[in-house]
């Protein structure tokens, strides 16, 4: 009963015509600041908690959970629409995004509004009815509890560094692979090329070389690679692709070029004792590989050990390296 009690009080003060014009105008401030791609709901009441310091207390509070309810929403506009997601919209951005390569940008932003009105609704009611035992809860946790949550924290962190991909430009300087292949999930594979374009693809078209297939997402097409050879460039061409989603539509014939050099950690077509040292500086069995020196991990088991080293070791030779890209 002292729940409801709780909330017919609350109601009655935040159902008010001026509380609820103090949380209009939150709302929509905030969604303007939250499409800004990047600021998040947290960021956006920062910049904005000026705002409140000549409102009334109750006033001030209320405006400030509509500028955080609007920010979360306009957030999710910038993740749905051009695939900038926070840290709150990462899930829309995962099915928003695809929606809007097939033209359906706008669903996508209405379900997107009433599923977060309908999921903020029902936590705050159970929030009111179950806050008092999680509070009995919190206060339970002592300093090892809170280092230990931190500790499971890192190793979750640390060991879901996922795959790490060559950028393959099509113009300017190639892209080179120095890793050894295999490790692409998939068995018999050596090497995965993945074209990604401005709209979902219609028809992925017909490969020069190598197995395709469509996707992994709505925008790509794959290749599959078998017996890619070393220090040689290999240009891969798709004849025949559609994707009338992009704009403007694109239908015609896409090529990209992929250098491989195991060991070249540097990229610039030669395996030097430059690269031999790279690799040795980032020699810790014990780390997961990151983004930063992913390049490193020559053998492609997720750490940067002795034995990629001593495999750049066996690749060096300044005078002989990757020909002239075409």
């Amino acid at each position: 009963m002292d729940v409801l009690h709780n909330l017919a009080f609350g109601f009655e003060h935040a159902l008010t015509w001026q509380n609820l014009m103090f949380c209009a105008i939150g709302c929509t401030v905030g969604t303007l600041v939250g499409l800004l791609p990047g600021l998040g709901p947290l960021a956006t009441i920062s910049i904005l908690l000026p705002l409140t310091y000549s409102i009334p207390t109750t006033g001030a509070l209320i405006m400030l959970a509509g500028i955080y309810y609007g920010a979360q929403y306009g957030d999710s506009v910038s993740a749905i629409t051009m695939k900038i997601p926070h840290a709150s919209s990462i899930v829309a951005c995962i099915d928003g995004y695809q929606m809007t390569l097939n033209g359906k940008c706008g669903l996508a932003l209405f379900t997107a509004g009433v599923s977060s009105f309908i999921g903020g609704t029902v936590a705050i009611v159970v929030l009111a009815f179950f806050a008092p035992m999680l509070g009995e809860v919190a206060f339970l946790f002592g300093p090892a509890d809170y280092c230990a949550l931190m500790l499971v924290g890192f190793l979750i962190l640390g060991f879901s560094a996922g795959t790490f991909d060559i950028n393959l430009p099509l113009t300017g300087t190639r892209g080179v692979e120095c890793r050894n292949p295999g490790s692409t999930g998939t068995p018999g594979v050596d090497y995965k090329l993945v074209f990604s374009f401005a709209g979902a693809v219609a028809n992925c078209g017909t490969p020069s070389t190598g197995t395709l297939s469509s996707g992994p997402e709505l925008n790509q097409c794959t290749v599959n690679l078998v017996g890619v050879p070393n220090a040689q460039y290999t240009t891969v061409t798709l004849t025949g692709v559609s994707v009338p989603t992009a704009c403007p539509a694109f239908s015609g014939n896409v090529s990209v070029t992929m250098g491989r050099l195991i060991g070249d950690v540097t990229a610039n077509g030669f395996v030097t004792n430059t690269d031999v040292g790279t690799v040795k500086a980032q020699v810790d069995p014990t780390k997961p590989v990151t983004q930063n020196n992913f390049r490193a991990d020559i053998t492609v088991n997720g750490f940067v050990t002795n034995t990629d080293v001593g495999t750049t070791k066996a690749q060096v030779d300044p005078t002989h390296g990757l020909p002239s890209p075409p």
